[in-house]
């Protein structure tokens, strides 16, 4: 990564109030002046490497989440645009309400915690950024992350059951 790379990561990091001022001068004048914080190449290239894989693992999460929040979303307008309140299934309070309740819930479920993922992602890398304990913080995210997934593929099998009940 070249030193004009560097600073323009570190400028964004500044703009998006990922870092202080303080921080901000402190790490350019390190990344102009060369490291004062390691003097040999292996340990600069597992730095390098633990901040490639920080960085690549939060920009999977934030695309798998904006993923997850289109395709709930959709099967939410779906999941409207199949049921009428004047259906007759949902008047029994059956089988079909059940399932029409259930999957809207978990899409539901699916579309707050992809948001409530998207919303602590900056504050797991600056916590990462300025050495602070970040276990909370990614557990948090790892719990979030599984209920989104669960959520989605329940309310999508749920949702494949309704439109092959509908169908029928």
């Amino acid at each position: 990564m070249s030193v004009v790379d560097e600073l323009r990561k570190l400028a964004e990091l500044k703009r998006d109030q990922l870092i202080g001022d303080e921080e901000y001068e402190d790490v350019k004048r390190s990344i102009i002046g060369g490291s004062h914080l390691h003097d040999s190449l292996d340990e600069k290239k597992g730095i390098e490497f633990y901040a490639s894989a920080v960085n690549a693992w939060l920009a999977y999460r934030q695309e798998a989440n904006k993923q997850l929040l289109l395709l709930s979303s959709g099967a939410l307008a779906l999941l409207v645009s199949i049921v009428s309140p004047e259906s007759e299934p949902l008047k029994e309070y059956g089988f079909y309400f059940f399932l029409v309740m259930g999957c809207a819930l978990a899409f539901f479920v699916c579309l707050s915690s992809s948001l409530l993922e998207l919303k602590y992602s900056p504050s797991y890398l600056k916590s990462i950024i300025t050495d602070d304990s970040a276990e909370c913080i990614e557990k948090l995210l790892l719990v979030l992350e599984k209920i989104s997934n669960w959520a989605f593929w329940l309310g999508a099998v749920g949702l494949f059951v309704l439109v092959f009940y509908n169908l029928l």
